[in-house]
């Protein structure tokens, strides 16, 4: 059995994700979020491909888009793509349940943050206030879920269930 930290494992996953990403879909995510901190304009770039670029989309992956992929995913990963069962060392990010999903996939509870599976806008209330609408939701929780949850593939989901 081999042993790798949790960081470097995302890493592998990172680059593996990022591999399959169409030149459309890197523009978009540079349009988005590859931003000058101080002023919050895009900034230019001449090649998806340069290294300052390549460096963005790796590091913005393995600090963002998979901050909380669970230790169980990446570990299945990793045995499918190496033939190989790996321990993993480094603990899975204490996150917060999504009152949607109920995947952990919130760094705090009511404080807007976008639940990167179901795209419910955290705004606070309880999982058990199913009927009350949310503005920033344009829907009640229970009326998001049945538009939302059965479109949900399990096998792409990466994060724990709460």
């Amino acid at each position: 059995m081999n042993t790798i930290r949790r960081k470097s494992a995302i890493i592998i996953f990172a680059i593996y994700k990022i591999a399959l990403l169409s030149n459309s879909e890197i523009e978009d995510i540079l349009f988005s979020d590859y931003l000058d901190e101080e002023t919050g304009e895009p900034i230019v770039y001449e090649d998806i491909y340069d290294s300052d670029i390549q460096d963005f989309l790796l590091n913005f992956h393995v600090d963002v888009v998979f901050y909380g992929i669970s230790n169980e995913y990446l570990f299945n990963f990793l045995e499918k793509c190496f033939n190989k069962k790996f321990i993993i060392i480094g603990d899975d990010p204490e996150l917060n349940k999504c009152p949607c999903c109920s995947y952990l996939t919130l760094p705090e509870r009511g404080q807007y943050d976008v639940c990167p599976i179901c795209q419910w806008e955290d705004d606070g209330r309880s999982e058990d206030s199913i009927e009350t609408y949310s503005t920033v939701n344009h829907s009640s929780l229970k009326d998001y879920r049945l538009l939302k949850l059965g479109k949900l593939s399990k096998e792409d989901i990466f994060y724990r269930k709460g």
